[in-house]
C-alpha cells in the first residue's frame, strides 16, 4: 500500500520542451531580477531619505532636540530599503517573466506562448517553441540595457540634498531649546545655592535653634518649588516669595533702631575714658568684651571718688538717653547712672545691663545672618531675573563664610559739626576751620552748602554730642544731624544756652529732608533736658 502511495505522489519529470525552454530563460530571468532589484533599491533609497527628512523636520516645528531626532532617522531609514529589496527578490512566475521578455524584445508573445504550451508535443507547437528558444538563444541578456528613469534619479538627488541641508542647518527651534536648557541649568544651580544656604543656616552659631529651623524650612520649601519650575522667570518668582517669607517670619522690624541705639551708645560712651572699653565692645558687637567691661566698671565703682562717680554717671545717663531705641539696655544704664549718682551700688543695674547688652548683640548677630541670607537670595533672584550667570563655587564658598559672621555695625566715630554761637542756623565743619580752610556750610533756609572761613577771634568751643553713624561717602543731611555738634562761643552756664540750642536744633531738623526718626530723637532729647532743669 505504501508503495502505491509513493507511485501516486511521485513527481514526474518535466517534459523535454519545458526543460529546454527553462534552460534558455534562466539567464534572462537573472538579468530581469538584477534590474528589478536595482529599480526597487533606487526607490527604497529615495523613500529612506524622505522618511529621514520627515523625522528631521519634526524638530523644525516641535521642541524636540535634533540630537534626539538624528538617531531616530538613522534607525528608520533602512526600513524602506529592506522592504524594497524584499519586493524585488520576491519570486515571480515564469509566465510573467516570459511576457516581459516578449514586450521588451518585441517577440510578439512567442516566449509566453511557448511557455504556455511547454508540455504539448504537437509539431506546430514544437516548431513555435523551437523558434522562441532559438530567438532567445541568439541574443545576450545584457541587450535589455535597463537605465533608471530621470524622474527617479531626480527624486533621489533632491531627497539627498534636502536631507544633507537639514543635517547641517540648525533647527529654528534650537534657540528655544538652548534657552530652555540654560534656564534649567540656572534653576538647578539656584537649587544648589539654596541647599548651601540651608547648610550654612543650620551651622550658623548666631541663629537660635528656632530661627535656624524656620530658615531651613523656608529654604527647603523654596528648593522644592524650584524643582517644579523650568524657566528663570518662574525661579525668580519663587526666590522673591522666599525673600518675603524670610523677611516676614524672621525679620526684626526694630533691628535698625536697635543697631542705631548700640552705635549711639558706643559713640557716647567713647567720650568717657572709663567707658572706653565698653564703647569698643559695643562698636565691635562683642558680647564677651562688653560683659568684661561692665564687670570692670562694677568692680571699680566702690573705689571711685565722688567726682569720678558723677562723671561716670553722666556718661551712662547720656548713653541711656541716646539709646532709648533699645529700651531694656537704656533702662539698665539709667538705673546704673542713678545708683552711681546717689552713691549706691550699681552692681545690680550693671548686671541687668550686661544681660540686656548680651541679648541685644545676639539679636543683632542673628539679624545680620538673616540679612545675609536675604542679600544672597536677592542677588540670586536678580541674576535669574536678568539672565546673568550665577556665581561659581568659589564665590558661593566665600558667601557661606560670610554667612556665619555677624555683620559688624557701622563704626560710630562721628564727625564734629559746629553750630555758630550767634544762632545764624549755619552748620560748619570745625575740622576744616582748624586747618585754616573754609568749612562746608549749609544754610538751613536755602538747604545749600556754602564755603565759610573761621573767624579770626574764634573762642573755645563747647562740645554737645548727639551720637550717630559715620558717613560712608559724601555726608547727607541725616548724617550731619546725627554727628556730634561743636558749639562755638564763650562758655556760658548750661541753663543760659539750653533754650538757644534747643530752638536752633528744632529749626534745623524741621527741614523736609531730615528723616522723622532723627527729628523725633533730637526734639525728645532737648525736651528731657528742659524738663530736668
Amino acid at each position: 500500500m505504501m508503495a502505491g502511495f509513493q507511485v501516486l505522489y511521485r513527481r514526474t519529470p518535466p517534459p523535454p520542451g519545458q526543460t529546454a525552454l527553462a534552460a534558455v530563460l534562466h539567464p534572462w530571468e537573472r538579468q530581469l531580477t538584477r534590474e528589478r532589484l536595482s529599480r526597487w533599491l533606487l526607490r527604497g533609497a529615495t523613500a529612506s531619505l524622505v522618511l529621514a527628512i520627515l523625522v528631521l523636520l519634526v524638530g523644525w516645528f516641535t521642541l524636540v532636540p535634533e540630537s534626539d531626532l538624528r538617531p531616530w532617522a538613522l534607525e528608520l531609514a533602512p526600513i524602506p530599503l529592506v522592504l524594497a529589496a524584499a519586493i524585488a527578490l520576491w519570486p515571480r512566475a515564469h509566465v510573467h517573466r516570459a511576457a516581459e521578455l516578449d514586450t521588451r524584445l518585441r517577440l510578439g508573445d512567442r516566449v509566453a506562448t511557448a511557455w504556455a504550451f511547454r508540455a504539448v508535443e504537437n509539431p506546430i507547437v514544437h516548431l513555435q517553441r523551437h523558434d522562441a528558444v532559438t530567438r532567445l538563444g541568439n541574443q545576450e541578456p545584457a541587450k535589455l540595457g535597463w537605465r533608471p528613469a530621470r524622474f527617479e534619479l531626480a527624486s533621489l538627488g533632491g531627497a539627498f540634498l534636502f536631507a544633507a541641508l537639514l543635517l547641517v542647518t540648525p533647527s529654528p527651534q534650537q534657540a528655544v531649546l538652548d534657552r530652555q536648557a540654560a534656564d534649567q541649568a540656572a534653576v538647578e544651580q539656584a537649587a544648589q545655592r539654596l541647599d548651601s544656604l540651608r547648610a550654612a543656616a543650620i551651622a550658623s552659631p548666631n541663629l537660635t535653634p528656632d530661627q535656624a529651623r524656620q530658615l531651613d524650612e523656608l529654604l527647603q520649601q523654596a528648593q522644592a518649588e524650584l524643582s517644579h519650575t523650568h524657566s528663570q522667570e518662574d525661579a525668580s518668582a519663587v526666590l522673591s516669595r522666599a525673600q518675603d517669607q524670610v523677611s516676614q517670619q524672621l525679620g526684626d522690624p526694630n533691628a535698625d533702631l536697635r543697631d542705631e541705639a548700640l552705635a549711639a551708645m558706643s559713640e557716647t560712651l567713647a567720650a568717657e575714658p572709663r567707658t572706653q572699653a565698653l564703647a569698643d565692645a559695643l562698636q565691635q558687637e562683642n558680647p564677651v568684651a562688653a560683659s568684661q567691661a561692665l564687670d570692670d566698671l562694677a568692680a571699680q565703682a566702690d573705689q571711685l571718688s565722688d567726682v569720678e562717680r558723677q562723671s561716670l554717671s553722666r556718661a551712662l545717663q547720656r548713653a541711656a538717653n541716646v539709646g532709648r531705641a533699645d529700651a531694656r539696655t537704656a533702662s539698665s544704664l539709667h538705673d546704673a547712672a542713678q545708683a552711681l549718682a546717689n552713691g549706691a551700688s550699681p552692681d545690680t543695674a550693671l548686671s541687668q545691663a550686661n544681660a540686656a547688652m548680651r541679648d541685644s548683640i545676639q539679636a543683632s548677630h542673628s539679624q545680620a545672618d538673616v540679612n545675609a541670607t536675604l542679600r544672597q537670595l536677592r542677588d540670586l533672584q536678580g541674576r535669574l531675573a536678568s539672565g546673568q550667570p550665577l556665581p561659581d563655587s568659589s564665590d558661593q564658598s566665600s558667601a557661606q563664610q560670610a554667612f556665619g559672621t555677624a555683620g559688624s555695625a557701622d563704626s560710630a566715630e562721628g564727625t564734629p559739626v559746629a553750630l555758630d554761637a550767634g544762632g545764624s542756623r549755619t552748620v560748619a565743619d570745625p575740622t576744616n576751620g582748624q586747618n585754616g580752610g573754609g568749612g562746608a556750610g549749609t544754610d538751613s533756609a536755602t538747604g545749600q552748602y556754602a564755603g565759610q572761613s573761621a573767624p579770626p577771634n574764634a573762642q573755645a568751643a563747647e562740645n554737645v554730642y548727639v551720637p550717630g553713624r559715620p558717613s560712608t561717602g559724601a555726608a547727607d543731611q541725616q548724617d550731619m544731624v546725627d554727628q556730634p555738634f561743636t558749639v562755638r562761643g564763650a562758655p556760658r552756664p548750661y541753663r543760659d544756652v539750653l533754650q538757644q540750642y534747643a530752638q536752633t536744633s528744632r529749626d534745623y531738623v524741621d527741614r523736609p529732608d531730615i528723616s522723622p526718626a532723627v527729628r523725633d530723637l533730637v526734639k525728645q532729647y532737648f525736651q528731657e533736658l528742659e524738663q530736668g532743669q
